[in-house]
């Protein structure tokens, strides 16, 4: 993971400095929607899937956090080897104080077995302090029955409940699904 180009703080400090010019509430609108920085444009994709509106074809979770930090038990510790991890996605509940980790897999199909291995003992040991983990890749992300079947399980775990998308919601989640998961290095062209 690279430092970040920006820190949400100064992002949105600009977006409040440029509000006033043109095309500056737009920027400013955009700006409102960034909720964390990602480590990369997979996290982008299942974090817009997961916490936009469902009218906008999002899952509709509401306490979401990019790369949060959470601080591990020292049972925790020995079998990571590390003081903290960073859960790529967290949903929480904040009313149960329950979170659930997703954990996005870009890595795995282009990544070595060291990148498989680290992934393995963070997962043991969030698992081992009580957090629901989910592995998560590109493909299930971009297939609609295992997204809506990880929804449901987010949902039972954080005791949300889950609610069935109308076929507009459907037709929604279709278009932004299309949207983030294509291949950015091709947009504009």
């Amino acid at each position: 993971m690279r430092k970040p180009l920006i820190e949400l703080s100064d992002l949105h400090r600009f977006a409040e400095k440029v509000k006033s010019q043109m095309w500056g509430k737009q920027f400013y609108d955009a700006a409102q929607q960034v909720i964390g920085i990602a480590a990369s444009p997979l996290e982008v994709a299942g974090v817009l899937l997961l916490s936009r509106s469902r009218r906008l074809g999002g899952s509709g979770f509401r306490y979401v956090y990019l790369n949060d930090l959470t601080p591990l038990s020292e049972e925790a510790q020995s079998i990571a080897g590390q003081k903290v991890c960073y859960g790529d996605i967290v949903i929480v509940n904040p009313i149960l104080m329950k979170a659930a980790i997703i954990e996005i897999q870009g890595e795995v199909i282009h990544g070595s077995g060291a990148v498989l291995d680290q992934d393995a003992e963070r997962m043991t040991a969030l698992q081992s302090m009580g957090f629901d983990v989910f592995l998560v890749t590109h493909d299930m992300l971009n297939d609609k029955k295992q997204l809506d079947a990880i929804v449901k399980s987010v949902c039972s775990r954080l005791g949300i409940r889950y609610k069935a998308k109308s076929e507009a919601m459907k037709r929604a989640e279709t278009q932004l699904r299309a949207n983030v998961l294509c291949n950015w290095l091709e947009l504009g062209n």
